[in-house]
């Protein structure tokens, strides 16, 4: 093997002992580029020197282009040569985010990473990639958390996200391709200057390196020193965070009023960036923030790029897109509930404002009864009742059932992921 190889190859072996030395299975985002092709060549070097190593790789077809199906039987042909399992995931792209063409891509990418089988995710961001996205943001006053770029190691759900190359130059990556003849793709909208990615690395970037050769050095330098400082505003955040957050996806906003204003919007971006809903814009963000705490007991909602945040009561959540995918209900046995044969009869569907449910005294609003309960009025809309064949409401999830049916040690529907939604957690008898 030639230096350059060799010093390539070692650099990954020692990022993924460094990082992912838990781990014995990797999936490599494989696009068919020079530089996803040389990092799925140096792992398939790497599981060469260790057959217990399992790897595999994933083409995304966006479906942006007319040539994206040669792509994928590119990276077909290319994984059958070098006997890598390789899945071919189709993805559409909603363009109705309002986030771009190349933002919408990337979150659909991340959906398919965070539903992979494997535990670590290897992209092939190198380091012109991350003066690129250091640029981009400065341009786009990403502050601290933008000009930070990308980190060697992230968590995306339960998901490692490993990015070995950031230290390496795109001009290794081609030489090292050449070197071994590697097979590669060429994406034609990586030359269109209308992209600002593009503008910067064919005309921008250029000339500050005929000015400064060197300067990716101290760009590199600079990101480094970006992410000890950020490392250490999340560290301060996430005491913070611990201190107001009653459980997982909410926020007190009175204890969190009592933070400087500073503080306040780092405790905001760590608990977006907890619940996985990417960032929104920094002033909207800033605006939400305003008014969440002049008036905290108030309604408000701030929608970002994978979910929404809401306000009421004096208290924010974060709810994903999918959420109400995520509601799953068990029977447990409480001290009066319903019987077996009564709710084998019944259907699950979302309460409506005409919903009523039969107490000892007659009949109550449902819609009534959550606002009793001070459950925020965005998550009445999805929360689940049971109806009987008449559509009567018999049972409302975590609350109530209809006291006319119920029997000593009968059954409660309770869904656990809505149980964040009380301001205290409630006592099922």
């Amino acid at each position: 093997m030639d230096n350059l190889t060799n010093k390539l190859a070692y650099i990954v072996e020692n990022s993924w002992l460094a990082h992912c030395a838990d781990h014995f299975s990797c999936e490599v985002a494989l696009s068919g580029g020079v530089d996803s092709v040389v990092l799925l060549h140096l792992l398939c070097c790497l599981r060469d020197k260790n057959p217990a190593f399992d790897l595999s790789a994933v083409h995304i077809h966006h479906g942006l282009q007319k040539v994206a199906d040669a792509w994928g039987v590119f990276c077909q042909n290319l994984c059958d040569k070098w006997q890598i399992p390789l899945t071919i995931q189709k993805v559409k792209i909603d363009k109705r985010l309002g986030l771009g063409v190349e933002a919408a891509a990337r979150n659909a990418r991340y959906e398919v990473f965070s539903g992979s089988l494997k535990p670590v995710i290897a992209l092939a961001h190198h380091q012109n990639d991350q003066i690129e996205t250091f640029f981009l943001s400065v341009l786009r006053g990403g502050g601290v958390r933008g000009m930070s770029a990308m980190p060697e190691v992230r968590f995306l759900h339960d998901k490692i996200l490993w990015r070995p190359l950031l230290n390496i130059s795109r001009q290794e990556i081609e030489l090292y391709a050449k070197n071994n003849n590697l097979p590669f793709i060429e994406d034609p909208t990586n030359t269109d200057p209308t992209y600002t990615r593009n503008y910067l690395r064919h005309f921008w970037l250029p000339e500050i390196e005929n000015k400064i050769p060197h300067f990716a050095r101290q760009i590199e330098s600079n990101i480094k020193q970006l992410q000890n400082a950020l490392a250490i505003l999340d560290e301060v955040a996430a005491d913070d965070l611990a201190q107001i957050s009653p459980q997982h996806g909410v926020l007190d906003l009175h204890k969190l009023s009592k933070l400087s204003a500073p503080r306040r919007l780092e405790v905001l971006y760590l608990f977006i960036k907890n619940n996985q809903l990417q960032m929104p814009e920094r002033h909207c963000l800033e605006t939400f923030a305003q008014q969440l705490f002049r008036q905290p007991e108030k309604y408000g909602e701030l929608k970002t790029p994978l979910g929404f945040l809401y306000a009421q009561y004096g208290f924010l959540w974060a709810v994903p897109n999918h959420f109400s995918g995520s509601l799953k209900t068990e029977w447990q046995t409480v001290n009066k509930g319903l019987p077996d044969e009564i709710i084998g009869t019944l259907t699950c569907r979302k309460a409506t404002k005409c919903d009523t449910i039969r107490t000892k005294i007659g009949h109550k609003s449902v819609w009534k009864l959550l606002q009793e309960k001070k459950i925020p009025q965005f998550i009445r809309r999805q929360w689940l009742v049971w109806v009987d064949e008449q559509n009567q409401c018999i049972a409302v999830a975590n609350v109530r059932i209809d006291e006319t049916l119920a029997i000593k040690n009968g059954k409660m529907p309770v869904v656990k992921t809505l149980q964040r939604f009380f301001r205290q957690p409630e006592n099922n008898e």
